[in-house]
């Protein structure tokens, strides 16, 4: 066999479908004929740490930083051994270094996230996760580690929206699906209660497309608005914000429908749900999506009316009213829980966004693990819990 027949982006391929033993034998065939072929050399490292022979490992990847010393991703993977073996101090290193040589790098830290995890220090690797999400919002093993480490530190409501993203990527991975489950598990239990539920900004778009209808065996004498919902999909699907906060835009429903087959539609009717935890994404994103519909629309030659059919802000709690909540949460259960975001929206808001008014939204568990189910089936022994917590509520307030 030659060179060429075993070629490198071959055994990466075949390494990356989980073929590991087919991809090592064109690994140390190329380092045979090329012993300092430093790419070979870090694959060979990667087909090593994922049979956990960690000696041989480190010396293939040693033996490439050596031959390029400016490489981050050698850096990260040297990490990554170290990580395995729980030499965490020296992993961590490696992690920073990788990141000193390329500080817009997601791997390394992702990585330090799942070293803090690791270490037991939630908070600090949410944040490295976090950063990892600003590099890289599209990547389906960042978005799950960082909805376990949100199950892990009671924010179930979070963990199912970032879950919910990697999903969108990889919507087969029966383990992003067993962490949504067990985040929906952790979401609130009877006998417990919020002091205040944060729910996130919601809008819903109508889009008219309008088109030219033509013959089928004739397409270019039409402008198809079934070609052009395709492309306004993709392109609003692209459209990012700040992705330290959770936001979502998505098509529900796209209808086109010219009585036949054969035709070229020239109208289509688009429905566009978008998500936001604040109302100032959700204006950046509202704008954002109507840019990219419209100029979707004109690339095609078709037209977009837009209408907002459905608008409801995000949650403005008042810290006193959240205080005073939690006084009387406390008060008649022992404890009080934490402030929860919430992906859903909620229109109570408008009384302070839209009112002006002090508001707080108290939540109750019920042993709820999802909503908007006809099957569902709530814990009604919560209701006279809610009421002792509103009683004591009004008497604290009235003295």
């Amino acid at each position: 066999m030659n060179l060429d027949s075993l070629s490198l982006n071959n055994a990466v391929r075949l390494y990356e479908a989980g073929k590991t033993d087919e991809a090592e034998v064109i690994c140390r065939q190329i380092l045979q004929a090329q012993p300092a072929n430093a790419d070979a050399l870090q694959l060979l490292a990667g087909v090593c740490l994922r049979r956990k022979n960690y000696e041989e490992a480190e010396t293939a990847i040693l033996q490439a930083i050596a031959l390029n010393k400016r490489a981050a991703e050698y850096r990260n993977d040297l990490g990554n051994i170290y990580k395995a073996q729980d030499k965490l101090d020296l992993a961590e290193k490696c992690f920073r270094k990788a990141l000193k040589l390329k500080p817009r790098y997601a791997d390394p830290f992702a990585n330090l996230g799942a070293l803090r995890a690791m270490q037991g220090k939630p908070q600090e690797a949410a944040d490295a996760y976090q950063k990892a999400l600003e590099l890289d919002p599209d990547r389906p093993e960042i978005l799950q580690n960082f909805g376990r480490i949100m199950t892990g530190t009671a924010k179930p409501e979070q963990a199912i929206e970032y879950y919910n993203k990697a999903l969108l990527l990889k919507p087969d991975s029966p383990e992003i699906l067993t962490g949504m489950a067990e985040a929906y598990k952790n979401q609130r239990k009877f006998g417990e209660a919020v002091a205040g539920i944060a729910h996130s900004a919601a809008c819903q778009l109508q889009v008219t497309l309008h088109g030219k209808a033509s013959h089928g065996a004739r397409p270019h004498q039409g402008i198809n608005v079934a070609e052009t919902a395709g492309l306004i999909t993709h392109a609003v699907g692209l459209v990012h914000c700040d992705p330290r906060v959770t936001h979502s835009a998505k098509p529900t429903r796209i209808l086109i429908d010219t009585g036949t087959f054969n035709i070229i539609p020239d109208k289509a009717i688009m429905n566009f749900d978008l998500r936001s935890q604040t109302n100032e994404v959700m204006d950046m994103q509202r704008e954002r999506v109507t840019r990219a519909i419209v100029k979707c629309a004109e690339a095609m030659g078709a037209s977009a009316e837009i209408e907002v059919v459905g608008d409801c802000p995000a949650a403005s709690l008042d810290p006193a009213m959240v205080a005073e909540a939690a006084a009387a949460i406390t008060a008649v259960l022992g404890k009080s829980l934490d402030v929860v975001e919430v992906p859903a929206s909620e229109d109570f808001h408008c009384f302070a966004v839209e009112g002006g008014m002090r508001t707080t939204l108290i939540g109750i568990g019920t042993d709820v693990e999802t909503h908007h189910n006809s099957k569902v089936i709530y814990n009604l022994g919560a209701m006279p819990i809610g009421v002792k917590i509103m009683t004591t509520f009004v008497r604290n307030k009235l003295g």
